[in-house]
C-alpha cells in the first residue's frame, strides 16, 4: 500500500499563495470567510488550462483542473487537512508563475521550511507478484546459509 503524501502547508506559503491569487485571479463578491475558495479553484484550473503540455504528469492527474475539495483541503478547512504532492506542486507552480516546483520553492523562499522537501522514492523497481520454483528455493537456500 502506498504512503499517504498529504502535508499540511504552513501559514506563511499559504499567505504567499493567497498573495499570487491576489495579485492575479478575480475575486468575485461572494459571501462568507470561504468565499475565496471558488475562485481561487477557478484561477488555478485557468492556469493549468494554460500550461496544458508543460507539465504531463499533472496533466493527466489533473485534466479536468482542481476541485473546490482539494483547495479547501491543502488550506486546512476540510478534513482530512493536507494537500497531496501533486497539489502541492501545482500550487507551487501557480504562485511562481510556472518558475518553482514545490521543492524549488522551498528550498529558495522557504528555507526554514525544508523537512517539507518531498524526498526521491528509493526504490522504483516494482515487486513481482510471482516467484518460480527454482528461486524459492534459492531464496530459502540463502536464508539459511546466512544463518
Amino acid at each position: 500500500m502506498k504512503k499517504a503524501t498529504s502535508v499540511i502547508i504552513p501559514d506563511d506559503i499559504r499567505r504567499y499563495i493567497l498573495n499570487a491569487f491576489n495579485k492575479k485571479g478575480k475575486r468575485s463578491n461572494r459571501p462568507g470567510s470561504y468565499g475565496y475558495i471558488y475562485d481561487l479553484t477557478k484561477s488555478i484550473t485557468n492556469f493549468m488550462d494554460d500550461k496544458r503540455g508543460c507539465y504531463p504528469e499533472l496533466d493527466a492527474i489533473f485534466a479536468h483542473g482542481v476541485s473546490e475539495c482539494m483547495v479547501k483541503r491543502a488550506f486546512n478547512l476540510k478534513t482530512p487537512h493536507g494537500a497531496t504532492k501533486d497539489m502541492r506542486n501545482v500550487l507551487a507552480l501557480y504562485a511562481s508563475n510556472s518558475k518553482l516546483d514545490w521543492n524549488q520553492l522551498i528550498k529558495k523562499q522557504f528555507p526554514s521550511h525544508n523537512s517539507l522537501i518531498d524526498k526521491l522514492e528509493e526504490c522504483t523497481e516494482p515487486h513481482r507478484q510471482k516467484h518460480t520454483i527454482d528461486e524459492l528455493y534459492d531464496l530459502v537456500y540463502q536464508y539459511l546459509t546466512k544463518r
